[in-house]
């Protein structure tokens, strides 16, 4: 028996039939027929009133179809009921599409499901770690993100989201991997952060909006500029260079230490450099002394860092 030739029971009677997905209906032939009805077939609506026109396959000739009927057919378990033709002076008998899929012996495309669960499962890796040679007197170079056309930004999104679930990369995150180990925790927060620097006098003429009141030039740093988050970054970072156990993320300062005693000489100094520099926090934002706080999405503790609640629900 051929390898797509599998046994259908149709009316109670075993019949070896070709599992074809290009068939447009089921059909049985002469001989076939001849030994089925000798076994007593059970079918229904047997008419020689012939309604269809089957073609055969790279063929311009019709099928020459003696006589239709319907029956039961079953395999496996799972039943359909069927329209079946009797053909003269064919070879083989062959099961439609519909019934295929219905009778779940033809199963077309992939379960996107089980590929999912696939992709969770981290990918194997052998007992061996190899390490890259690296030549320490050579300066390394961080490279500038490159925005990539937006038609192919789901794409990688759903390439990094794989490679993590697969645990082939992993996320580097500096700034929150420098407070491991931290005990106490103090977050600033920057009021107004970007209205607070001042913009040359040269490049506020960019910066000019139109209304129904007459035309506004912005005199300070405004959200909106591409090039204000860096900007504000690189003012922030210059006024508080040479500080320890702190980190400055936009509007954000954040004092960590081990002890209590050195996360209050820190807290200290910071509060004295930006006083000094006229930097307005917004108070009811601020948080001093804590042993956990919230920063970037995720949890500062004594047990180390860790995503929000928010986040991993989403996930």
């Amino acid at each position: 028996m051929g390898k797509n030739i599998s046994m259908f029971t149709i009316g109670g009677v075993e019949v070896p039939m070709t599992i074809d997905s290009g068939a447009d209906a089921y059909i049985a032939n002469r001989a076939v027929w001849n030994q089925t009805k000798e076994a007593g077939v059970r079918v229904q609506n047997m008419s020689t009133v012939i309604d269809l026109n089957l073609l055969v396959y790279a063929s311009a000739q019709p099928m020459d179809i003696t006589r239709v009927f319907m029956a039961e057919i079953e395999a496996g378990g799972n039943k359909d009921f069927a329209k079946f033709c009797i053909v003269e002076n064919d070879k083989q008998c062959l099961l439609g599409d519909r019934t295929d899929k219905k009778l779940k012996v033809l199963k077309v495309g992939f379960n996107m499901g089980a590929v999912q669960d696939q992709r969770l499962k981290p990918f194997p890796k052998l007992y061996v770690i190899v390490e890259i040679p690296i030549n320490i007197n050579v300066q390394p170079v961080q490279q500038p993100y490159r925005r990539p056309p937006i038609a192919l930004e789901h794409k990688i999104e759903a390439k990094l989201r794989d490679l993590l679930q697969q645990d082939i990369i992993e996320r580097v995150d500096e700034l929150l991997s420098l407070m491991n180990g931290a005990v106490r925790f103090s977050k600033m927060d920057i009021k107004d952060a970007y209205h607070q620097v001042e913009i040359s006098e040269t490049s506020r003429a960019i910066t000019t909006v139109n209304t129904k009141h007459g035309l506004f030039k912005y005199k300070r740093l405004m959200f909106g500029v591409s090039c204000a988050p860096e900007s504000f970054q690189k003012v922030m970072e210059s006024i508080i260079a040479g500080l320890d156990g702190m980190i400055i993320y936009l509007g954000d300062v954040v004092v960590y230490d081990k002890t209590q005693k050195e996360h209050d000489d820190r807290l200290n100094a910071v509060l004295q450099r930006v006083d000094e520099y006229g930097v307005l926090l917004n108070d009811k934002k601020c948080v001093y002394n804590v042993r956990s706080s919230q920063f970037r999405g995720h949890i500062l503790s004594v047990e180390g860092v860790r995503p929000t609640e928010s986040r991993t629900d989403a996930i």
